[in-house]
């Protein structure tokens, strides 16, 4: 439910590609690389990093100012992110992997009202560019979050997911499906199931809500990487 005291409009604004943004995106980020970046060799993420301020308020992120309203929660966030950080201490060296980071993954869903299609996708690449670990969180699922983590090589396959569904459909974008997948749904006798978000149809996968899910357009290593790993470990 939107603030009423934060302007209409100073929340979200346009990429360069037409696509949206959303301050979330770019907070969501700036929280995770600040948490993770002392893990790690290297970070690849979605949205620009140099445009990413949080240290002190005014706090803005990719042009946008965060509203006054916001700026307590913000300042909280990045208290509990320093807090956990600092936990690490001097025996958490740098793993010698890449954090990759989709901060909301189904924006376009996150800005119409579909949170629950939308997911926080944080991988772990091997130099070689392998998915080796993972995480995706649903955080405005009903009643309650739902995620799931992963790490094949490390036996760790964890999760608190929906309700066991059986829907075996053919889980496919919302947008715009290609003509291979539709031919490919046929041939298969599955049904198409549109849904947003490539974390999120992984998620359905393990929940059973899809037997098959096929992305051939438009991915990105913030898109994969982490719903990847994650439906490695747990038998994918």
């Amino acid at each position: 439910e939107r603030d009423a005291s934060v302007p209409a409009g100073a929340t979200t604004a346009s990429k360069a590609d037409g696509s949206l943004f959303t301050l979330a995106d770019g907070l969501v980020q700036a929280l995770l690389e600040r948490l993770l970046r002392p893990l790690v060799v290297g970070i690849i993420a979605e949205e620009d990093s140099a445009s990413l301020h949080i240290d002190a308020p005014p706090y803005v992120v990719c042009g946008l100012t965060v509203p006054a309203p916001l700026e307590p929660l913000v300042t909280a966030a990045v208290q509990q992110v320093d807090a956990i950080a600092t936990g690490w201490g001097p025996a958490a060296l740098p793993l010698d992997l890449v954090a990759v980071i989709d901060p909301i993954d189904g924006t376009k869903e996150f800005g119409s009202g579909k949170g629950e299609q939308c997911t926080i996708c944080v991988g772990l690449a091997s130099a070689q560019g392998d998915a080796v670990g993972g995480v995706v969180y649903r955080p405005l699922d009903l009643p309650a979050p739902t995620w799931a983590v992963g790490c094949a090589n490390q036996g760790l396959a964890r999760s608190h997911l929906r309700p066991t569904a059986t829907h075996q459909g053919f889980l496919c974008s919302a947008g715009r499906v290609s003509p291979f997948v539709e031919e490919l749904a046929v041939r298969m006798g599955l049904p198409m199931l549109p849904a947003g978000g490539a974390g999120n149809k992984v998620l359905m996968l393990l929940e059973g809500a899809g037997g098959a899910y096929i992305q051939d357009r438009g991915v990105s290593r913030w898109d994969t990487c982490g719903p990847q790993a994650v439906l490695e470990a747990h038998g994918g």
